[in-house]
């Protein structure tokens, strides 16, 4: 014995075999004609913890990375230290959302595990939410920050946008017309593919899973992430974080974005399961 305290890490992950079962027996959890890619999409959102204590729902632009930080620091008992710098993703705290590709926490589907096997096991469901407005800004302003870094990240939706609403990369960004025009972007690919299709980063908070399929036992609010993180160490019999992670926060005044009219009368009717559900 040495004194190090020792976890079991996820091993290999499942196979493709594995997984191609975990998602058609997932299916019939699903409305019908829900396409394989969003249940793939929901399985591989779904984190879980060592031992399969906790599942977390990672959800864009509600504090994942802050929320990943903090389970990380509760169930091995000192702050992630690890540096990295992704080719790819333009969080700078892409290295928490590393931890399930090296089996430190895992993914739902790379443990080859169905939406009715996260649905029934016995483990704290967990997830945050975040106020559709604020949310719908904050993916907005992300999504030009990916353009202005010449990122991989969003080329996609950047290349598409720009095509379908004439989103003009060289001045919109950052600006109110900007903002109204990615709202349209949205509702265009909603009435094309459907809610549930969407990017994370801006899908409906609602169109994730059906309600019957993800069942939370704690959610929490971005708005008040202290006492979430709180209730989340009780709930777990852990120490609560030495800090409160605050990751991948955007600077810069928003003000303009979130009291225009328009904008607002949009996100309202995009995100209004969103309002009604959560209770924003």
């Amino acid at each position: 014995m040495n004194g190090f305290p020792e976890y079991q890490l996820f091993g290999e992950a499942a196979s493709s075999a594995e997984k191609k079962r975990a998602v058609r027996e997932s299916a019939p959890l699903f409305a019908a004609g829900t396409s394989e890619q969003v249940i793939r999409s929901y399985l591989n959102l779904v984190i879980l913890g060592p031992a399969c204590r906790w599942g977390f729902l990672s959800i864009g632009k509600t504090g994942s990375s802050s929320t990943l930080r903090a389970l990380y620091e509760m169930e091995f008992g000192h702050p992630l230290t690890v540096r990295y710098a992704s080719p790819i993703d333009i969080n700078p705290s892409a290295v928490i959302h590393q931890l399930s590709d090296a089996g430190v926490f895992a993914r739902a589907l790379d443990r080859g595990m169905s939406a009715v096997e996260v649905r029934d096991a016995d483990m704290l469901r967990l997830m945050v939410v975040r106020d559709p407005l604020a949310r719908a800004v904050s993916a907005y302003r992300y999504f030009c920050r990916s353009n202005a870094e010449a990122a991989p990240w969003f080329v996609r939706d950047r290349l598409r946008i720009d095509a379908a609403v004439g989103f003009d990369w060289t001045h919109m960004p950052g600006t109110v017309e900007g903002f109204r025009r990615f709202l349209r972007y949205i509702e265009l690919e909603i009435e094309l593919s459907g809610a549930p299709a969407l990017d994370s980063h801006w899908r409906p908070q609602t169109a994730f899973a059906p309600t019957d399929v993800w069942v939370p036992g704690l959610i929490g609010r971005m708005e008040a992430m202290d006492d979430f993180y709180a209730e989340l160490a009780g709930r777990l019999d852990k120490p609560a974080p030495s800090r409160i992670p605050r990751e991948n926060r955007q600077d810069g005044n928003a003000e303009d974005l979130m009291s225009d009219s328009d904008a607002r009368r949009m996100v309202e009717a995009i995100y209004r399961a969103d309002y009604v559900t959560f209770g924003y």
